[in-house]
């Protein structure tokens, strides 16, 4: 049935970025790209290796599934679009996206009906910790933008004073863990559960092979056991008192990491792309086919036209436009 139908991702068009370009990325070399076009390019590059009819730009096509982060839709859609387009929509770290036929969720919260939740793929490219660094604690990393994570000047000096030293990789740094020794995944210190974040921190941390110290977000005790496969913590003293931990217990350091390569064979990337395969075939397409040939008497797309022009033009009214770059994880 895949063959029968054409898949189409709509990237973000505020990044400027060459649509040739992005279209002949190989996986290893979408390290920035599965970013800037968040969700909609790792999944159409792991598509199209498979074979799948796929097409990528910054327009929404007739005809087509159209797969789109629900941020870049509000900006190209109007109410009289939500009828003309067959849309899988993807919520990401934004408030819900309910206007299309289905809805892509990375916290299973806010899974249910036609909110279906998916994990996010891992960093491409990803360049696992070197072995040859054995169980050593000295680099601790944060990866992805600082105002997503806790405040690291203080965290910097006192990381020294145990013999460890602050590392943090920025855009187009994210793949390369082979230095790193302990990973930080922590937003805030507190037990706040970030219910729109994904686990996506923890799965990079399992793949590479390295120990990760989160927050309480939902994501994470979601899929990891904490003290099993990642360490939780909730204050300054508890992170500081893990990385002593984990320097003086060598065989606690194995055991995390063991166990986090264990868990992460349940979310490779072919392993997620076979999640996608199997939601297009047995939800989507059915749901298409019959959309395209008429046979979809349901109301609520009715209803969600009306409700996109009452809210989201308002909305749009005030002068916002999309210049979000999908900042991942």
């Amino acid at each position: 049935m895949k063959k029968e139908i054409h898949y189409h991702f709509v990237g973000n068009a505020a990044t400027g970025d060459d649509l040739q370009e992005i279209r002949s990325l190989k996986w290893d070399e979408g390290i920035v790209a599965c970013t800037r076009h968040t969700w909609v390019w790792p999944l159409y590059c792991q598509l199209k290796m498979r074979g799948w009819p796929v097409s990528f730009s910054y327009e929404l096509k007739e005809g087509a599934v159209n797969i789109i982060h629900g941020e870049v839709a509000r900006w190209q859609l109007k109410a009289s679009d939500i009828n003309r387009y067959f849309i899988v929509g993807v919520r990401a770290d934004f408030r819900p996206f309910p206007y299309g036929h289905y809805e892509i969720v990375q916290n299973k919260r806010y899974a249910g009906g036609r909110r279906i939740y998916m994990p996010l793929f891992s960093q491409p490219g990803l360049i696992a910790r070197d072995p040859g660094r054995g169980e050593q604690v000295v680099n601790i990393c944060i990866a992805g933008r600082l105002q997503n994570s806790i405040e690291f000047s203080r965290l910097q000096k006192d990381l020294q004073n145990i013999g460890c030293r602050f590392v943090f990789k920025g855009e187009g740094e994210w793949q390369d863990m082979c230095d790193v020794d302990v990973l930080l995944g922590i937003r805030s210190f507190s037990k706040r559960p970030y219910h729109s974040k994904p686990p996506t921190k923890l799965l990079n941390a399992w793949h590479a092979g390295i120990p990760f110290l989160g927050g309480y977000d939902s994501a994470y005790t979601q899929v990891g056991e904490p003290g099993k496969n990642y360490f939780q913590v909730s204050s300054y003293e508890e992170l500081i008192g893990v990385v002593r931990l984990l320097q003086e217990d060598k065989s606690l350091y194995q055991m995390i990491v063991e166990n986090g390569q264990s868990a992460a064979f349940a979310y490779t990337t072919g392993k997620i792309t076979e999640m996608w395969e199997h939601f297009l075939e047995t939800k989507v397409c059915p749901d298409f086919i019959k959309w395209r040939d008429g046979r979809d008497l349901r109301v609520v797309p009715k209803i969600k036209s009306l409700v996109f022009e009452l809210f989201e033009q308002k909305i749009r009214g005030y002068g916002r436009y999309c210049t979000w770059s999908g900042v991942k994880g």
